[in-house]
């Protein structure tokens, strides 16, 4: 998505490594970034009129197109959660209760260690720490 940039950012940066100016670094940096925001807004407002004027002339399939071109493919969880019986949660309510079990557990280590009372395993009740594939 870097075809927003148009000015040659390496051209200003080669005068850097000969001047030792650090406010003139500054000030070539600033520019820098400023120029960039605006030719990526510039280039976001073109990209979005596009969209617009396919939508209004009836092509979905091909606004649809450049939308998920922008996105990008749906990012997949990486992260397993298990119940205490060893069975992969898929459920948000059931991953939430799981945290928040899990989360008793540190809280239940940190108090003990704190206080040095290390009396037994952690609550049975609990289950085992969440883990990750």
């Amino acid at each position: 998505m870097d075809k927003w940039k148009n000015h040659n950012p390496n051209r200003t940066k080669k005068k850097h490594r000969h001047d030792k100016n650090k406010s003139e670094y500054n000030q070539l940096r600033n520019f820098i970034n400023r120029q960039a925001k605006k030719d990526k807004e510039e280039w976001l407002g073109q990209y979005c009129e596009e969209i617009e004027n396919e939508l209004n002339w009836g092509n979905i399939e091909k606004s649809y197109n450049l939308i998920r071109k922008f996105f990008g493919k749906p990012k997949i969880k990486h992260t397993i959660i298990e119940s205490k019986e060893g069975k992969t949660l898929i459920e948000d309510e059931e991953i939430a209760d799981r945290w928040q079990q899990y989360i008793k557990v540190i809280r239940w280590f940190r108090r003990t260690w704190r206080t040095g009372k290390r009396r037994g395993d952690y609550p049975k009740e609990l289950g085992p720490t969440i883990t990750k594939a």
